[in-house]
């Protein structure tokens, strides 16, 4: 499942660069979906963007919402469900996640390669529980704009007065 080759496992992102899912992609999902499973008794469908439905993949995704496959399970991962359809939020059973703690997010930060073992508190505490965020915040550029900022906002104030 790991290396993305499982038959019975499909996983539908937004490609990179775009800011939708489009609905080709849905639609082949869907279909793939339909089929019965190659190696147990279920397929496994993870949406990882739910949040990047339009409205053509989201209506295209009702059918297979409304009647899955037999054994099919759904998985839609979203960060806010007011994004979601009316019609698609119907019809799913919303779990909700706390934020990991900074030593997860931390662990996280070390499993995936973030080679400064002195950043990786600094990034999970910066993070808010987001590994996500605290990879996109391993960038010695958004560092940079962050000292700056920092610097700036606890220097003295300028005497302007003469």
């Amino acid at each position: 499942v790991e290396a993305g080759t499982h038959p019975d496992v499909l996983l539908l992102r937004t490609p990179e660069g775009k800011h939708e899912l489009p609905v080709d992609s849905m639609r082949e999902f869907c279909a793939r979906m339909a089929m019965k499973p190659v190696r147990g008794g279920r397929k496994v469908g993870i949406v990882e963007d739910a949040d990047d439905f339009n409205e053509e993949s989201a209506n295209s995704f009702l059918k297979t919402l409304e009647e899955p496959a037999p054994g099919a399970l759904l998985l839609l991962i979203a960060s806010d469900i007011d994004r979601q359809l009316p019609t698609i939020l119907s019809r799913c059973q919303v779990v909700r996640f706390s934020p990991l703690s900074d030593a997860d997010v931390a662990a996280v930060l070390e499993a995936k390669g973030v080679g400064d073992p002195a950043s990786r508190p600094r990034l999970a505490r910066l993070a808010s529980g987001s590994p996500g965020r605290a990879l996109a915040l391993d960038d010695e550029g958004i560092a940079e704009v962050r000292r700056r900022l920092v610097g700036g906002l606890t220097s003295p104030r300028p005497d302007f007065r003469s």
